[in-house]
């Protein structure tokens, strides 16, 4: 059943997801109830999350329309956390829009906004650990309101993270605006609208809007994905830095550039690995062995400092697994997560199991 996969894909991508900014999940069951004489009948399965204290986005918007410049820093700054750590683990959102952005109240002594994204029903493990144009994800996800334009037939790009950081400016521009940069009345010209259309200037529509936010919500909303923000990092900087910025008197005499701390610090997967041939044969030399006899195992350990090529020569023996069709299990030990017993095994089979 597609809906019972798509419950527990999402399941398993929460599990690994721990942050402030992102709706905590706790468990996935399956509910059997029993009728009076003891006999199973059919149930389902459920899962079980943080409540939020708070409303959706959505509603706020469509209450009490367009933002302070305060709701919209507080807003960005913590999704773009979420979605910082989201995407380093892989994960891209695919729908991030108002409707899945849920707006607390915080416990702090300051009474400041919380806000936590939730619904990563269609989202998907990216490949953030080497970057690639490969166009293989082609799946259209998300809210067209909010869609990236590689998400649609009218622009030819890799559908990878940044189509996050487009949604997200969409969600910004809503914000200050009042209303969604583009409306077309169908899903077509929406799509069309996205890839072609260039939407009004925020500070043409609201003059109080400082040049340099307007600048960061349509950077975000550039069409071609390689003109964007880059990561979710870079825009959080720009953010904060803008944020202090405007709160001091010299805002308005200030130059800001956009981008500075932004930096995608991947190669390109067209190079060639180099100067590990030798490792990578050991270790197809080594699968070889135990697949011929299914009976033995062995251990291989790849040892070397920092920046010698462990991560790439790793990555390029999956690759090899992966062409030849052979099921691996792979994951990683951080120290930065070492809270939980048994973590890491966890997140390997759980992303074995999303695929």
């Amino acid at each position: 059943n597609e809906d019972v996969l798509r419950f527990q894909r999402e399941a398993a991508l929460m599990s690994r997801l721990r942050h402030p900014n992102i709706i905590a999940f706790h468990e996935l069951g399956l509910y059997r109830p029993e009728t009076p004489d003891g006999t199973a009948v059919v149930g389902g399965y459920y899962i079980v999350m943080e409540v939020a204290q708070g409303h959706d986005l959505k509603e706020s918007l469509t209450k009490g329309g367009r933002k302070r410049l305060d709701f919209f820093f507080e807003l960005g700054l913590q999704v773009s956390a979420a979605l910082e750590y989201t995407h380093a683990k892989n994960i891209i959102h695919r729908d991030i829009k108002p409707q899945n952005i849920i707006i607390e109240r915080s416990n702090d002594s300051e009474g400041g906004l919380l806000v936590k994204v939730l619904d990563f029903g269609i989202a998907l493990l990216g490949d953030l650990d080497l970057y690639s144009d490969d166009q293989s994800t082609t799946d259209v996800a998300g809210t067209p309101l909010y869609m990236a334009p590689e998400n649609s037939k009218f622009l030819d790009a890799p559908i990878d993270h940044r189509a996050d950081l487009y949604s997200l400016g969409c969600m910004l521009y809503e914000v200050l605006a009042g209303k969604p940069p583009f409306s077309g009345s169908t899903r077509e010209k929406l799509a069309r609208e996205h890839a072609q259309a260039v939407a009004e200037s925020l500070t043409v529509l609201r003059p109080d809007i400082p040049d340099v936010v307007n600048d960061i919500v349509m950077k975000l909303m550039a069409k071609h994905p390689k003109d964007r923000y880059q990561t979710a990092f870079g825009l959080h900087v720009d953010l904060q830095r803008v944020k202090k910025m405007i709160n001091s008197d010299r805002s308005r005499k200030q130059r800001f550039i956009l981008g500075r701390y932004d930096r995608l610090n991947i190669l390109p997967s067209s190079i060639p690995m180099v100067g590990r041939t030798e490792d990578f044969e050991t270790l197809v030399s080594n699968y070889s062995a135990i697949a011929k006899d299914t009976g033995r195992s062995r251990l291989v350990v790849v040892r070397g400092a920092g920046g010698t090529g462990k991560t790439r020569l790793m990555k390029e023996f999956r690759g090899y697994l992966a062409k030849n069709k052979i099921r691996y299990i792979s994951t990683s030990f951080s120290r930065h997560e070492n809270n939980l017993p048994f973590n890491a095994l966890a997140n390997g089979f759980n992303e074995y199991l999303i695929h």
